[in-house]
């Protein structure tokens, strides 16, 4: 929690579209907002290179294992999964025009836009669940994954 005040106060007293911050989330969603503050936030910062995208995101037991079972049988260095980044379309962003935000937010998840400073603005949604106190991603849906990681880690691990 004392990483998100830190960002929120960082981020106000420097201007949120300077420095890609998003806008502070409702009380009630914070600990959703610092999940996900604490994905995005390495593209927003040109000293921080973001390693491979499911070896950082917290998942769910269910998706965890779903994610082990896919890295066990991964035969060669690229796959239909890990050729591309999983929370978004990355590859070309610039740290200084990176910008995120939680745009929306349900009982079970949320929604992010990221613009990575080049081409449209991405929508990701996030289904989330708590697990020993803490939210956990149960899933992603996006252009990369318009049925949802879950189904694509299914579908890879079943060829």
């Amino acid at each position: 929690m004392m990483k998100l005040l830190f960002a929120i106060g960082a981020c106000a007293l420097l201007g949120t579209a300077a420095v890609g911050c998003p806008a502070p989330p409702p009380a009630d969603d914070a600990a959703k907002y610092e999940l996900l503050y604490d994905l995005y936030h390495p593209f927003t910062d040109p000293a921080i290179m973001p390693g491979a995208d499911w070896n950082r995101i917290p998942f769910s037991p269910e998706t965890a294992a779903l994610v082990q079972r896919w890295q066990d049988q991964i035969e060669g260095p690229m796959d239909e999964l890990n050729s591309f980044g999983w929370l978004c379309q990355c590859q070309d962003w610039s740290a200084e025009t990176f910008t995120f935000d939680m745009v929306e937010t349900s009982a079970d998840g949320a929604v992010i836009r990221v613009d990575s400073g080049w081409g449209d603005a991405q929508i990701t949604r996030f289904d989330l669940v708590e697990f020993d106190g803490k939210w956990l991603v149960d899933n992603i849906t996006n252009a990369s994954f318009p049925d949802g990681l879950k189904w694509a880690l299914r579908n890879e691990i079943a060829k």
